[in-house]
């Protein structure tokens, strides 16, 4: 069902509905309550992802039940798959024959065994995705228009005269500056290092694509396509971005690690926005491969040390 047949069909409170509907289920679902946990009450139980999972169950029964949330049921579908599916990675990495293997094989093989598990968990969800909208187009897994219209957006100056071909390369590139330079405050390599670090670029390139891929598909793909025909294309953007900002979250003080979250955030914004005015994958993807790029040569360069 669209928003406009929403409209249409029920109550003038309907689309709030759906929209606070969606955004409470999102921040149950996401690293929130583990970052509020871990501010208040110490380091995160188990029972706490078996928690958000039951939660989440729970909503999918009540939009089953419920005639005026029930647009959401597939949105909450996929959301539990992303729960079960990130639980399902980290769950086979705590492993012993997995931890102990991870710790002793170079870092290219360690990681590329990581990947491999995230490219198992996005073909998961992929399979869970295409049996709820059926489609490969509506699931955004196509190229999608490469010179589409980026469409104005007042508060950031955009005029709407743009096109994704040019835009897009632009806030790739951007966000990959940023992060080289957060980085390189942060880890201070000398020019020794980084020099050292050179002949693993090809492996950080690699796992850059394939990270991108795996992430866009979980975190994009799987959680826009349910929900922009359901709240609007504004709405889908902002929890999409805020749920992929808050899987960025890495324990510890919420506080030190919120410019991390919001950055981002932000960046899931700009790749929410690509997604859906061109109709694709690609250009998503293609920011966040650039954006990643400096995140796995500094994680090389670590693997040095």
């Amino acid at each position: 069902m669209t928003l406009e047949n929403s409209q249409k069909s029920g109550s003038r409170l309907a689309p709030s509905l759906l929209i606070v509907a969606a955004w409470l289920v999102t921040l149950v679902a996401s690293s929130l309550p583990a970052a509020i946990w871990n501010q208040f009450a110490g380091p995160t139980p188990p029972w706490l992802l078996w928690a958000k999972a039951a939660l989440v169950a729970v909503s999918i029964v009540i939009a089953w039940a419920w005639k005026r949330v029930r647009p959401l049921r597939s949105y909450f579908i996929l959301l539990l798959v992303q729960i079960l599916v990130w639980w399902l990675v980290d769950w086979i990495r705590t492993t012993t024959p997995w931890s102990q293997s991870e710790g002793r094989v170079p870092w290219v093989v360690g990681l590329l065994g990581i990947q491999l598990l995230k490219a198992g968990a996005a073909t998961l969800t992929i399979i869970v995705l295409l049996l709820v909208v059926h489609r490969r187009a509506d699931a955004f897994l196509v190229k999608g228009q490469l010179d589409a219209r980026v469409e104005p957006v007042r508060w950031l100056g955009l005029k709407g005269d743009g096109s994704w071909k040019v835009v897009a390369p632009i806030v790739a590139v951007a966000a990959g500056a940023i992060m080289f330079v957060v980085l390189a405050m942060a880890n201070g390599p000398s020019a020794t290092t980084l020099l050292q670090g050179l002949p693993l670029l090809p492996a950080a390139l690699l796992f850059s694509a394939t990270n991108a891929f795996s992430e866009e598909v979980s975190f994009r793909s799987s959680l826009l396509a349910p929900l922009h025909q359901v709240i609007g294309k504004g709405p889908a953007m902002a929890v999409t971005s805020v749920f992929f900002g808050l899987a960025h979250y890495a324990g510890g003080v919420p506080l030190a690690t919120l410019p991390t979250v919001l950055m981002t955030g932000f960046l899931g914004w700009w790749m929410a926005k690509s997604m859906l005015e061109s109709k694709g994958f690609f250009w998503p993807w293609f920011i966040h491969l650039v954006a990643d790029i400096p995140v796995f040569f500094f994680l090389a360069m670590r693997s040095l040390a």
